[in-house]
């Protein structure tokens, strides 16, 4: 029989960082300077660093701490062998673990291929719209001062310092398709 177990208040369990929940475990969470503690009376506990460890409140909601540091003990003359956690107390805890796990570098394999541009902020795409987009004022049916008119509004879009900043050398296809 467990000495502290009536000083063990709270029940949790542990999802590991691949999502598996563990069985029930009984402990008692407690503010201790900028994080929480919990000690564990049980061997078989599998928290683990990374893991999100839920406590069951009132009303059957949880709340969630991420184990930043998991100690195992082996006990000592009346104390039984124990788990003491360091946790950091948290509401989107397990949603931030899971968007962690899956935030990885792609994979991409290219073969045979020619002309290929990768990278999350590519600009390639709005300088080939702009282009097209003079290349259907020159075929559209409008009057020829109309089609300048056109021309000098995406004109100035482009000479906006701003715009040329965040588009940098792209936009010079485009600039010499409006002389």
């Amino acid at each position: 029989m467990n000495a502290f177990a009536n000083l063990l208040k709270d029940q949790i369990t542990v999802k590991s960082k691949d999502g598996e929940q563990s069985a029930t475990y009984k402990t008692s969470i407690n503010a201790s300077g900028s994080g929480h503690v919990a000690t564990v009376f049980d061997e078989t506990f599998i928290g683990t660093e990374g893991s999100i460890l839920l406590r069951t409140l009132p009303g059957g909601r949880e709340e969630a701490y991420l184990i930043q540091q998991a100690d195992f003990s082996p006990g000592l003359s009346g104390i039984p062998p124990h788990w003491n956690l360091k946790l950091k107390k948290g509401t989107s805890l397990g949603q931030q673990q899971q968007e962690a796990q899956t935030r990885h570098a792609p994979i991409i394999n290219i073969n045979n291929s020619q002309g290929i541009q990768i990278g999350d902020q590519n600009v390639q795409h709005i300088a080939s719209s702009l282009q097209g987009l003079i290349e259907k004022i020159d075929q559209s049916s409008a009057s020829p001062s109309e089609k300048n008119e056109a021309k000098g509004l995406v004109a100035k879009v482009l000479e906006n310092p701003t715009v040329a900043s965040l588009l940098g050398g792209v936009i010079g296809g485009a600039v010499e398709l409006l002389k």
